[in-house]
């Protein structure tokens, strides 16, 4: 079969996101990663999963579609907190202290700035008097729409990138996963205080009810939500009452306005799996198969069998030979099937093996499906 130039890269994801088969199965890449601590750091780096080269080119010549993060299809303003953000040296290593200055007191994180990721040393949350800040800061939260960007980063990307749009975090994960608890002391606060914890939870609750209808009226097709649960420690209770509600609304707001919702997950998920089943979510995104995760990918499509799979390609397999990761990739796509499967790059890889092992998927992809070029 020859590859159909009609098909764009980014028009053979829609359709896969569809649940439709166009030629092949598409192969996407993450444009790179923010490692922001906030729109108050502008200048913090951007890595780039996929560099501008000439394997590059050729990928996408294949059809490779790029996956852009940088437009979330909202902008969200606080105009009662002052933020100032410092980067400093410490050790060798890039730290930026972000300062937030409020009528009712100060708090401040610092996180460590590295190539692909970032570490958070410092929470915003210190002890018990931080509540009322952080309750003041997210009560400020203001969500206004944000079209002229998403209408620009379309004419400008075109067919060879789907933007992702992303809500953020979800209301409780936020607290987590955000700059205010961490992991940790979100556990200690959740027994100790959760009183206090649930009342910046509804705050958050209504502030992502803002953008639901806001994205959902953008140019924006494919809306991702959250992300980075784990069950080790949010229950299938918890998961049930906290989280699955907020992506039912949100599916219903996009599903209106034919727009699809999809959930970052890409942890083990085997706890969940009944509970996701039932949600309204469309794509599980960056699901990632055993052996990183408890799930294979077996076992993910017999759980899921009507979502749509948008895979990351299992990272520990960066590390193998070039056979092994032409065996993975056959076997990805024998056991979840071509429809509704999507395979994706969304962790970094070792830099010397990007260009040969992104080589080999496309490849087996396109010998899989007898795609000529």
């Amino acid at each position: 079969m020859i590859l159909n130039k009609e098909l764009t890269p980014k028009k053979r994801v829609e359709l896969a996101l569809q649940k439709k088969f166009a030629d092949k199965v598409p192969f996407t890449v993450y444009n790179g990663f923010w490692q922001s601590v906030g729109a108050e750091n502008p200048s913090t780096p951007f890595n780039r999963y996929l560099p501008q080269s000439y394997v590059e080119r050729q990928l996408r010549n294949k059809g490779l579609c790029i996956v852009e993060l940088s437009c979330f299809g909202y902008l969200m303003i606080r105009p009662d907190v002052r933020v100032i953000s410092t980067a400093y040296e410490e050790k060798g290593r890039l730290m930026i202290r972000t300062d937030y200055e409020t009528p009712v007191g100060n708090v401040y994180a610092i996180k460590e700035i590295s190539d692909f990721t970032i570490w958070i040393k410092k929470f915003m949350f210190s002890g018990k008097e931080d509540y009322k800040v952080i309750e003041f800061i997210l009560k400020n939260s203001q969500v206004l729409p944000d079209n002229k960007t998403a209408e620009r980063a379309v004419r400008l990307f075109g067919e060879d990138v789907i933007l992702r749009g992303d809500f953020g975090f979800e209301p409780l994960q936020e607290l987590i996963t955000g700059d205010y608890f961490g992991p940790e002391r979100f556990c200690i606060e959740w027994m100790d205080n959760r009183d206090e914890i649930l009342k910046l939870y509804e705050i958050l609750v209504n502030v992502r009810r803002k953008e639901y209808k806001v994205v959902a009226d953008s140019p924006l097709y494919f809306v991702c939500y959250g992300g980075n649960v784990v069950p080790e420690i949010i229950s299938p209770d918890n998961f049930q009452k906290y989280y699955i509600p907020h992506y039912n609304e949100a599916a219903e707001e996009l599903h209106k306005a034919g727009k699809v919702l999809g959930c970052h997950f890409d942890a083990n998920n085997k706890a969940y799996k009944d509970i996701i089943a039932a949600a309204d979510m469309d794509i599980i995104e960056a699901f990632t198969p055993s052996p990183v995760t408890d799930m294979s990918m077996k076992e993910a499509r017999d759980a899921w069998p009507d979502k749509v799979l948008w895979i990351n390609f299992p990272s520990t397999t960066h590390l193998d030979s070039q056979e092994k990761i032409a065996e993975t990739t056959n076997q990805i796509i024998d056991d979840a099937g071509p429809v509704g499967l999507l395979i994706g790059i969304t962790e970094d890889v070792p830099e010397e093996r990007w260009w040969p092992n992104y080589t080999t998927i496309m490849d087996t992809i396109d010998k899989k499906f007898n795609i000529k070029y």
